[in-house]
């Protein structure tokens, strides 16, 4: 299933999960365009997207390059994506090839861990974006503010990382300069 959502603010959710197919990610990319220019048009800036991958598969090599277009296009109008990863090496390395040849990775990050990524995305949130933000990991239906409807939902339903080794909670990235160590692990 593939879902995009805005509730609150500038924050637009999206949610991938399972395998999509190409049906799923065309339908997924009029659903989220939509929500995006939505919010544009209402807030006059971009939006922030938080993006929670943790249920999904390995993309298929057409899926991906859907994706690689949807998101070029989608650049001027994101400010910040944060994405939340399930620590799948493979998965992570597909998903930094999409940020690179969107041409828009210095704007978009993929976590694996929840509270780096919170902390990133903060930095743009307002206290009641951070809240939904919250929730929206969480898979709690509500905005933060009591509401539970979200204003605009839709839903698809689908059938070069540093010289470094990342270390555990640490997904390959150009740089790992937004991965710093799980408080457990020990520098190399």
């Amino acid at each position: 299933m593939l879902t995009a959502a805005w509730s609150v603010g500038r924050l637009i959710e999206l949610r991938f999960s399972g395998t999509p197919t190409m049906e799923d990610v065309a339908q997924f990319e009029r659903d989220s365009n939509a929500c995006v220019a939505s919010c544009v048009a209402r807030a006059k800036r971009p939006v922030i997207v938080c993006t929670d991958i943790r249920a999904t598969q390995l993309f298929r090599p057409e899926v991906t390059e859907q994706l690689i277009r949807t998101m070029r296009g989608n650049n001027r109008m994101v400010e910040r994506n944060g994405m939340l990863g399930n620590g799948s090496a493979l998965m992570a390395l597909q998903i930094v090839r999409l940020m690179k040849e969107a041409a828009g990775d210095h704007r978009r990050r993929i976590f694996v861990e929840l509270e780096p990524l919170l902390d990133w995305l903060a930095a743009s949130l307002t206290v009641e974006e951070q809240v939904r933000v919250r929730d929206f990991l969480a898979g709690r239906e509500t905005n933060g503010t009591g509401r539970e409807t979200p204003t605009m939902v839709t839903e698809t339903p689908t059938m070069g990382s540093d010289k470094r080794t990342p270390r555990r909670g640490q997904v390959p990235h150009p740089g790992n300069r937004f991965f710093p160590p799980a408080p457990d692990s020990k520098p190399k």
